[in-house]
């Protein structure tokens, strides 16, 4: 077995052990040139000739002295070879585990750094290491450097997916050579402020019908618009109740038997 079969194998078998920061999946045509001895023919589990061109490898980031090794992976696009546009998808956490095709942050999956200090990272950090494996890909992967470029993610990629974008668009700006061809992006259930986020669940709760207009009037009162890490022992109470009635009202819509037997414990 290649080394890079033993790579794709241990992926397979190992991913849940994995920590890993983001998720990168790159929908694009078929390449015509690629690096050496990136390309992938076999897939553990997967039986026959794969669907679509497949890639792998690293690209390196960072200066001489910090250089910062980055693996993807590159599934390529099974429909309109010409027209299909390369989406980059980064997941959230941040540093959640799950099965990645780009191991973002540096010790977690197979990507690594030369020096030590480089395993502390921040969120400014990151967005620099994205955009320069990302001008650094397209140098390689040059067939895709006309095709529409979009930045897609979920959760905490809120906080980097737009400051990536406009890294990028303050550099094709700049740039007088490579331009990504960026087109926008898109993000399901973002985080963007931890403050409204938070201080929406009450609000939102009792719309939805989860907790009771006692509750909520009582939150309201205590907690004067600041449900989330208040300072006020009688909010803090009552979120305290908030939770376990969350809980509760949850339980029941989901699994409509335990509501009923709950009810008929209490009748008896």
């Amino acid at each position: 077995m290649s080394r890079r079969r033993v790579v794709l194998a241990s992926v397979e078998a190992g991913a849940l052990l994995v920590v890993v920061a983001f998720l990168l999946c790159l929908c694009v045509p078929p390449v015509r040139a690629t690096p050496a001895g990136a390309g992938v023919t076999e897939f553990p589990g997967f039986h026959g000739e794969l669907p679509s061109k497949h890639y792998a490898g690293y690209i390196t980031v960072g200066h001489e002295q910090q250089n910062r090794h980055l693996y993807y992976y590159l599934a390529t696009s099974e429909r309109n070879p010409t027209l299909d546009p390369v989406v980059i998808w980064i997941n959230g956490g941040p540093a959640c585990s799950g099965f990645s095709a780009f191991h973002h942050s540096i010790g977690a999956g197979y990507s690594y750094a030369e020096n030590e200090d480089d395993y502390i990272t921040n969120d400014t950090n990151r967005v620099v290491d994205l955009y320069d494996f990302l001008s650094k890909w397209f140098a390689e992967y040059t067939e895709f450097q006309s095709n529409p470029f979009y930045v897609a993610g979920c959760s905490y990629s809120g906080v980097l997916v737009p400051v990536l974008a406009q890294e990028i668009l303050q550099r094709n700006e700049e740039s007088y050579g490579m331009k990504i061809n960026f087109k926008g992006y898109s993000l399901c259930n973002p985080a963007v402020d931890v403050d409204i986020e938070n201080n929406a669940h009450v609000p939102y709760a009792f719309r939805m019908g989860l907790i009771s207009d006692e509750l909520f009037q009582s939150l309201v009162t205590t907690c004067n618009g600041k449900y989330w890490n208040s300072s006020s022992p009688s909010c803090q109470g009552n979120m305290e109740q908030f939770y376990m009635d969350q809980e509760q009202a949850l339980q029941k819509l989901f699994d409509p038997k335990l509501g009923r037997e709950k009810l008929h414990a209490k009748q008896v």
